[in-house]
């Protein structure tokens, strides 16, 4: 049985995540070194954090795993092709944990 909120509710409950996240999806902008080229990069904190971890697990800096994810890209801009390769590592993260 889905549980249903009235609108006051819904609002209060959306107003509580947005200031608690807001930390989490203000847009960070930061350089990094990709092939010894500097360059920029504006990604939301929670990205940026998960991407720290990343490096961290693979045991590389950020600047060696952000110039990984750019010899992958396929078209698309950086900032994205970060996004969606953070999104893939936590599925494979939550997958491995149903496991």
């Amino acid at each position: 049985m889905t549980k249903r909120f009235g609108l006051k509710t819904w609002l209060a409950r959306a107003s509580y995540f947005m200031n608690e996240a807001s930390e989490d999806i203000s847009v960070k902008k930061r350089s990094v070194i990709i092939n010894g080229h500097a360059t920029s990069i504006a990604l939301e904190n929670a990205f940026w954090q998960e991407l720290r971890a990343c490096a961290k697990n693979r045991k590389i800096s950020v600047n060696q795993l952000v110039s990984d994810i750019d010899a992958a890209r396929h078209g698309t801009n950086l900032s994205s092709a970060i996004r969606i390769f953070i999104l893939k590592s936590l599925q494979e993260k939550l997958a491995g944990a149903g496991s």
